[in-house]
């Protein structure tokens, strides 16, 4: 959905079919995609209990009945991140730079999740 809005919001054909503003972003996006392919995997087994300060974005106290937003698991802890990516040069790849196949968030960024809550303070 992202990428059928990306190419509407550079479109130029009113309607009438594709056009070459389109037809750039689908070709840069498209084309040799092995460096820009990274998926993010959300570990809900090891998540991390988090008590939200203020101010914060809008968080209600607790799950709202009927609310459409999904989040609500987010309210009490926040699961464990890990990233895994594709590249063309072994070197730049998770296991070249990291020894695994997928790199955990906190171990790109150096910094606990509790430090980082605790800034946040």
């Amino acid at each position: 959905a992202m990428y059928l809005q990306l190419l509407q919001a550079c479109c130029s054909c009113q309607g009438q079919g594709v056009d070459g503003n389109q037809c750039k972003v689908a070709n840069m996006l498209f084309t040799d995609t092995n460096d820009i392919i990274i998926n993010m995997h959300a570990d809900y087994s090891r998540a991390v209990e988090v008590t939200w300060q203020q101010p914060s974005l809008y968080i209600p106290p607790g799950p709202i009945p009927g609310s459409p937003v999904t989040g609500d698991r987010l309210l009490k802890s926040l699961p464990t991140l890990s990233l895994a990516w594709t590249t063309n040069s072994i070197d730049f790849s998770p296991l070249g730079l990291f020894g695994k196949l997928s790199v955990n968030v906190q171990d790109l960024y150096k910094k606990r999740l509790f430090e980082l809550v605790e800034d946040q303070r």
